[in-house]
């Protein structure tokens, strides 16, 4: 069975379905929080158990109507911007500075039974009544650095099935919104929201309903597979990113009505480039992938087999790039070209789709995309805005654990709060921002 598994060609042809599942479960791309990125680390490596943070109960409810608040006061109050990055950055710190899972787990569960975007108590999303959730208001920012700081929570609640069940009630939101940062950028994914914007739609993919939410949104895949013409100017991670999530979203039932059969030979020249492109290595094994799940459409598997003998024969290429000894392809990406050519020569390439893989195949494509019980390395303090790294910030100033559990430490059962604060319900750090009583402003000023 080893030997099975390491050489895939060496099965028969009437044992199809093996290598289907094997090319189905292709390598996800290695997200920032990945244990396969640069910030893994090994288990003899952590810290010791008593430098692990303890876990302090916090109140979101107030701490989500600070930030409503600090998000209206920021297009006017730099100070209001800065703190609710602050905060925004205090929780996602919770999620990637904490090395081991067990914690990181908990405070991921801790923000969604606290609604820290407001979600569940909006009602509905689409309501026009009551007040708009802290999740659109954070997505409608007109600061960039506030939306950036709300995008960087949410990719790191993303990755974690808890996080993408809860944000799921939101997707009608979140997504649109990825796609209006990615438009404004001309989907050059040149700018800091648009990598955090294909981030995030790539792990919201790997859900079902941000799959038909995205399928929404987009208008064909050509589109999204045109952008790879240009992956030669884009960092590896982005690249792998947008295979990955083109990948999620062919392996959804959906995704066909998508399929425009004009753009038919742009889709397989697209994937034939990556293929044959000799410093795009790193990629081939996802364009493999998006192939096999290309090839799921029939009216697209027809088309390369009808184009045999015709200018692009497509089957000749893939042919080509399987057979070719001194071809810059590996040997595994070869040899599963090889069984995509066999199988569309033979017709049997609908049959290589298991119905288990079809169900549950985009969870399995991200499945290791992070794996969320891994033990990772503290996220690096280069990837903050320069004004709100640890040592930019000055000693008076809260940041961390240390601003959540000065503002927002949740009263114990035993203890009754400050009658003032249970009236006000104001947290410490937005006696600040509290707009002047009218009396007071039309007190004249102390001459001196």
């Amino acid at each position: 069975e080893e030997e099975r598994a390491m050489h895939p060609q060496a099965q028969s042809d009437s044992e199809p379905d093996g290598k289907a599942t094997a090319l189905a479960k292709t390598r996800p791309p290695m997200s920032p929080t990945s244990p396969k990125s640069p910030n893994a680390i090994r288990h003899n490596q952590l810290p010791p158990a008593t430098e692990v943070p303890l876990v302090a109960p916090l109140d979101f409810a107030m701490m989500r109507t600070d930030l409503a608040k600090l998000v209206d006061l920021a297009e006017g109050d730099a100070s209001a911007e800065r703190t609710c990055c602050l905060l925004l950055q205090a929780l996602r710190w919770r999620l990637s500075r904490t090395p081991p899972w067990q914690v990181r787990e908990h405070h991921a569960n801790g923000m969604v039974e606290g609604d820290i975007f407001g979600i569940r108590n909006s009602g509905s999303i689409d309501a026009p009544q009551g007040p708009d959730p802290v999740l659109v208001k954070l997505l409608q920012s007109p600061s960039a650095l506030i939306l950036e700081y709300g995008l960087r929570l949410i990719c790191h609640l993303l990755n974690t099935d808890n996080g993408r069940s809860y944000l799921e009630m939101a997707a009608s939101e979140i997504v649109p919104a990825f796609f209006r940062i990615l438009a404004q950028d001309e989907w050059r994914f040149s700018s800091k929201l648009a990598l955090l914007a294909v981030e995030g739609l790539q792990r919201a993919s790997l859900s079902n309903a941000f799959c038909l939410e995205s399928l929404q949104q987009l208008e064909s895949f050509g589109f999204l597979l045109g952008t790879m013409q240009t992956c030669h100017e884009r960092p590896l991670i982005v690249n792998e990113q947008i295979l990955a999530l083109i990948v999620n979203l062919l392996l959804q039932g959906q995704a066909s009505d998508k399929v425009v059969t004009d753009e038919i030979p742009a889709y397989l020249l697209s994937l034939e480039g990556l293929l044959g492109h000799p410093k795009c290595h790193d990629l081939h094994e996802l364009a493999v992938g998006a192939l096999f799940a290309l090839l799921r459409n029939s009216a697209i598997a027809e088309h390369v087999v009808a184009s045999q003998g015709q200018a692009p024969d497509h089957l000749h290429t893939l042919t080509s790039l399987a057979t070719d000894e001194d071809s810059h392809l590996s040997v595994p990406i070869r040899e599963q070209l090889n069984f995509i050519a066999d199988a569309l020569v033979q017709g049997s390439i609908e049959s290589t789709f298991d119905a288990d893989d079809e169900q549950d195949g985009a969870q399995q494509v991200g499945a290791r995309q992070s794996q969320w019980h891994e033990d990772l390395a503290p996220e690096a303090d280069r990837e903050e805005h320069p004004t709100l790294r640890r040592g930019a910030c000055a000693p008076s100033e809260l940041q961390g654990e240390r601003l959540l559990l000065f503002a927002y430490p949740l009263e114990e059962h035993g203890n009754k709060p400050n009658d003032k604060r249970k009236a006000e319900r104001c947290s410490p750090i937005m006696r600040h921002f509290r707009p002047i009583p009218e009396e007071m402003r039309s007190k004249p000023k102390l001459q001196y």
